[in-house]
């Protein structure tokens, strides 16, 4: 996102008041996915590549990878896009 002048919060909970939400139908690369049971309780976020695929750091302390949309929890609460 900063490569194209877009600066976004730290935290999952404050990137999730930006961008506005889609469907997991309608998700593109580069939308955001919120993990929790309700906006205040979002845990964790990972970033839609495309073909059902996540890229996410599933852990503190280990690397950022790639996997499949379930392997992002099974608390999905929502996706949002950030830009657009």
């Amino acid at each position: 996102y900063a490569q194209h002048g877009y600066k976004l919060p730290r935290t999952s909970r404050e990137q999730y008041k930006v961008g506005r939400p889609v469907s997991k139908s309608e998700l593109q690369p580069g939308d955001l996915l919120f993990y929790g049971s309700s906006a205040a309780s979002i845990h964790h976020v990972t970033m839609y590549i495309g073909n059902g695929m996540i890229v996410h750091a599933s852990d503190y302390g280990i690397p950022v990878l790639s996997a499949p949309m379930a392997k992002g929890g099974s608390d999905f609460f929502a996706a949002k896009r950030p830009i657009g």
